[in-house]
């Protein structure tokens, strides 16, 4: 704190020593810590963190008074800190123990902070600090309110051996939690989380907000009949998947990702014989990273989602004839989505130019994949791209079937796309500077490739006339000599990294408008 306060203090224009002299009651000695105006102390415990800011709360009641004033909704506070801030703990569970440390000057300093504090996180906590804080809890609390009756979110980390014994915490104000736990033991883990999540259910029905991660159980968050935003990192089966469904009827926004390949055993069987799961809500689903396809299958098939506007969704270990009727039946059911990103080996791609609504569209497949027939569809059927990305893998070196004039196709149908990411072929394909239309509104551009060492600069100069108003550009040059195919960082070699960061280095300078030998193209 102090090394803070001399920066801050060393920072402000000194004054000249005439003016002091000429100023009644002005001295140059040094300025005391204590003596600084309040205004410029507060300014100093708005650039703490909550771990510095509890300390100076601890020190003195004028610096208590003036830590409180600052916004602590905006703080997340450390539980190992505030109960450090309580000091000693008690020795044993006696009620003159607990009575002579609620009469300490720690807990006077500390009792007005607990009930302002919104944001939560326990890390770590011996078991002596759980028995403190619920006899503290007991002892100034009505029975079933929160020692945090404020707390709107709450962190349990994966180190806490048993994240069910911090329920006491919490109450009906929290809206967000976020549980991480891992264990050697399925069966352990799966008892404690479900603990965990039934206990906080228990005492905040109003949370809306759940991120959880855990390895390899599944678990019911059905518990959470308010729920709206469900980000989970563990496995997923059709039972689980029905159970969400039927207990959080609200969900507007679901993210999924599986730490493995492996499901329930009941992924595979019984998939038709819950009821048809429903969620009217539901605008965004992430399952991208879900490769079981019975599964996903299911999902998409099975589930009503009329409010869908957001899909994420991997269709790699899916048949192709069963991939595409999945994206027609998307289409059916969802037209207008704004948000797509498709992963598949075999998808038919020209479905997508029925969409007429999409402002970011992802796709990733293999490079044979694309034409450029079919991109220009796709980008004249939905005028208000924001984003476009292609990526792809491959094991084989393709070239890009997509030539520059894709981007003249953006300019010409796009008002108001700002990112595009996609792989160019600039070998042996016509692009002039005379008939480039500008783009405006691109803001970054990426994933440029297979450009010829000695066709960088005039066509850095037709990069720069397209695209005016670029103020992000990455790029990355393959040279055709040694084959053609996929683009990745890590195997560029050392002359292709070079001449990408010499690409770049040119377009800005020809966007700088610095002056040129030849303007025409090769």
């Amino acid at each position: 704190m102090r090394d803070t306060c001399l920066s801050f203090v060393s920072e402000q224009p000194t004054p000249h020593p005439a003016s002091l002299s000429a100023t009644p009651g002005l001295t140059s000695r040094p300025m005391q810590l204590d003596n600084l105006p309040v205004e410029v102390f507060g300014l100093i415990l708005r650039t703490l963190d909550s771990k510095h800011l509890l300390h100076c709360a601890l020190v003195c009641e004028r610096w208590r008074d003036l830590a409180l004033d600052v916004k602590w909704k905006e703080h997340v506070v450390e539980l190992a800190d505030l109960v450090r801030g309580l000091g000693p703990a008690p020795s044993n569970r006696s009620c003159e123990e607990t009575e002579r440390a609620l009469a300490s000057p720690w807990w006077l300093r500390v009792n007005r902070l607990r009930k302002m504090i919104t944001k939560l996180k326990v890390s770590s906590s011996p078991p002596t600090h759980i028995t403190y804080l619920q006899h503290l809890q007991s002892a100034v609390e009505p029975p079933g309110q929160a020692f945090c009756p404020n707390l709107r979110s709450i962190e349990l980390d994966r180190m806490l051996p048993q994240p069910d014994l911090y329920d006491f915490l919490v109450g009906a104000s929290l809206q967000n939690l976020i549980l991480r736990h891992q264990s050697s033991s399925r069966t352990h883990l799966q008892t404690v989380v479900t603990n965990t999540l039934k206990k906080i259910a228990g005492r905040s029905p109003r949370v809306e907000d759940v991120l959880a991660y855990s390895s390899s159980s599944v678990f019911d968050f059905g518990v959470f009949p308010k729920l709206r935003v469900l980000t989970y990192g563990g496995n997923v089966s059709v039972a689980s998947w029905n159970q969400l469904c039927a207990g959080c009827p609200l969900l507007e926004r679901v993210n999924i990702w599986p730490p493995g390949r492996a499901q329930a055993a009941e992924d595979e069987t019984g998939l038709s014989d819950p009821p048809a799961p429903t969620l009217p809500f539901l605008q965004s689903l992430d399952m991208d990273s879900i490769k079981h396809s019975s599964l996903v299958t299911y999902i998409m098939r099975m589930t009503h989602m009329s409010a869908l506007t957001e899909l994420a969704v991997d269709f790699v270990n899916i048949g192709k004839a069963e991939g595409n009727a999945l994206l027609s039946l998307l289409r059916d059911r969802n037209p207008s989505m704004t948000r797509l990103m498709l992963k598949g080996d075999t998808l038919n791609l020209a479905t997508l130019g029925f969409f007429t609504q999409l402002r970011n569209l992802q796709l990733r497949a293999p490079l044979n994949t694309f034409t450029i027939e079919c991109l220009e569809r796709i980008i004249k059927s939905n005028p208000h791209l924001i984003r476009l990305t292609i990526s792809y893998s491959t094991d084989t070196r393709i070239r890009p079937k997509l030539n520059p004039s894709l981007l003249e196709t953006v300019a010409q149908a796009c008002n108001d796309i700002s990112v595009i990411r996609i792989p160019l072929d600039t070998l042996d394909t016509p692009w002039t500077l005379e008939e480039s239309i500008p783009l405006e509104r691109f803001k970054r551009l990426c994933d440029l490739v297979l450009i010829q060492p000695d066709a960088m600069e005039p066509f850095a100069r037709y990069l720069a006339r397209l695209c005016p108003t670029l103020d992000s550009f990455e790029t990355s040059i393959m040279h055709p000599g040694r084959g053609q195919g996929t683009i990745d960082s890590e195997e560029l070699t050392h002359e292709e990294v070079e001449n990408s960061a010499l690409m770049e280095d040119l377009f800005y300078e020809a966007q700088e408008g610095d002056s040129w030998s030849d303007p025409t193209l090769v």
